[in-house]
């Protein structure tokens, strides 16, 4: 591994940190244009926009980005610069200033993605969850500094955490030179499954824009206690990841897609029966941000499993993250058109939200089978690499003939071609399949092929 997993962690941390508390619907950006008569969505909404450009023009030049210590290092002066200019000119000149914020942090996330994606499934999941707990926990007191210094403060607020970023960038650069990430492709990703990927994206991340960009307008709550709103909006995060923190080995990953949908399309309809009033909205605000906080988590380690599987990382993050912030925009902007246009804005935003989330179900099967198709390619690699890792078949209580279908389903083998290499009927072998299924306590091949993954990384 090229640098150790802290350093992947806290590089990315910090960088959410900035961006939850200044560009991307934060309290910073909002105490300071507030009162000067400026809309902060309009600046949040530039800055994605942008964003979302930096991504389409870093799968353009994909092939020059190799570097990616490189590319974290420049975004980042970038970033910083900016970040510092923009307290020393005029507020109506800060849309360039966050124009080029957003152009510059997207090649900033594109480059921490290459060395993202060369660690092990179960290391990137746990990166995630790292990353997401460290970033809220820097955040959160900034949130509430935000609210209790004056405007002059700020500046020291947004840069720190990109200041830290540099130093550690620095310190890393010193121990080891800048090196190539050579990621290549083992196979080819479709360009069908490419766009189904795509559209379940957008799809979800509209409720994101809901979240942050539409939340606040619906609840009168959200102008009485602001900052006590701002904060809240991260604990259901920082619970939800630390319990998976604590039990990941037990948990299976498809299924924190399910509950995810299923708890985000609760939210909605909690905001469509609930009053206006704190119950409500911790109520909704709870259901959705936990729902969205395990879509996220699937969503990335998703992405950084097909990137290791079939290469080429910066095609795979960039279009996805394309995918992500237009879904951003678009939740936010359509929810706030609903929220002047209609009289009921919580009743149309919410069946706007679950229409979408109904149609996102519909992909779920697809996403299983990719997930299936991961946890084969992992157990192979695994193997490959060393095949005393784990014996599965060991375990106690199995036939002669359960330890031939369980090497045929690690190597990755459909049911027709594991019956007609063992010389028996479909019939028969589901048979043998329910027996094994039964003895290693799951329901199907899914959760067997997730629960081999888990022992094996449990060595």
């Amino acid at each position: 591994m090229l640098y150790n997993r802290s350093f992947t962690v806290w590089s990315m941390a910090l960088f959410i940190a900035w961006a939850l508390c200044f560009p991307f619907f934060g309290c910073v950006l909002n105490a300071t244009l507030k009162p000067n008569g400026f809309s902060s969505d309009a600046f949040a909404y530039i800055f994605l926009g942008f964003h979302a450009l930096g991504y389409v023009c870093g799968v353009i030049i994909e092939k020059k980005l190799d570097h990616w210590m490189q590319i974290m290092r420049i975004s980042l002066i970038t970033v910083l610069a900016v970040n510092i200019l923009l307290w020393f000119i005029p507020l109506n000149l800060w849309y360039i200033g966050l124009a080029i914020l957003g152009f510059a942090s997207a090649f900033y996330i594109l480059g921490w993605s290459l060395p993202f994606t060369k660690y092990d499934p179960a290391e990137r999941f746990l990166i995630i969850i790292k990353t997401t707990i460290q970033a809220i926990l820097v955040a959160a007191p900034l949130v509430v500094l935000s609210f209790l210094l004056s405007p002059y403060y700020f500046i020291y607020l947004t840069t720190a955490p990109l200041a830290v970023i540099m130093i550690i960038l620095i310190k890393s650069n010193q121990q080891k030179k800048d090196e190539i990430i050579d990621v290549k492709a083992n196979k080819s990703f479709s360009n069908t499954s490419m766009l189904i990927l795509f559209l379940f994206i957008i799809m979800m991340y509209l409720n994101f824009g809901i979240l942050y960009g539409d939340l606040p307008y619906l609840f009168n709550i959200s102008n009485k206690f602001p900052m006590v709103c701002a904060l809240y909006i991260l604990i259901p995060s920082l619970i939800v990841y630390s319990l998976i923190l604590r039990y990941h080995h037990k948990i299976a990953r498809h299924y924190l897609l399910s509950t995810g949908i299923a708890l985000t399309g609760l939210a909605y309809v909690s905001l469509i029966f609930f009053d206006d009033d704190v119950t409500s909205y911790i109520l909704t605000a709870t259901l959705l941000q936990t729902g969205l906080s395990l879509i996220h988590l699937l969503i990335w380690s998703l992405l950084g499993d097909l990137a290791h599987i079939f290469g080429k990382p910066i095609r795979f993050f960039g279009y996805n993250l394309i995918a992500s912030v237009t879904g951003i925009i678009f939740g936010g902007t359509f929810g706030k058109f609903l929220f002047i246009k209609t009289g009921t804005p919580k009743v149309f935003i919410s069946i706007f939200a679950l229409a979408t989330i109904c149609v996102a179900i519909i992909v779920l099967p697809w996403l299983k089978e990719n997930l299936d198709m991961i946890n084969r390619a992992t157990l192979l690699q695994k193997t490959r690499r060393n095949s005393a890792l784990l014996n599965i078949t060991d375990e106690p209580g199995l036939t002669k003939r359960e330890k031939e279908v369980i090497d045929k389903l690690i190597q990755g083998l459909e049911n027709k071609v594991i019956a007609r290499q063992l010389f028996i009927c479909e019939t028969t072998l589901k048979t043998h399949l329910r027996s094994i299924y039964k003895k290693f306590e799951v329901g199907n091949k899914s959760e067997f092929l997730a629960k081999v993954v888990r022992k094996m990384d449990q060595q």
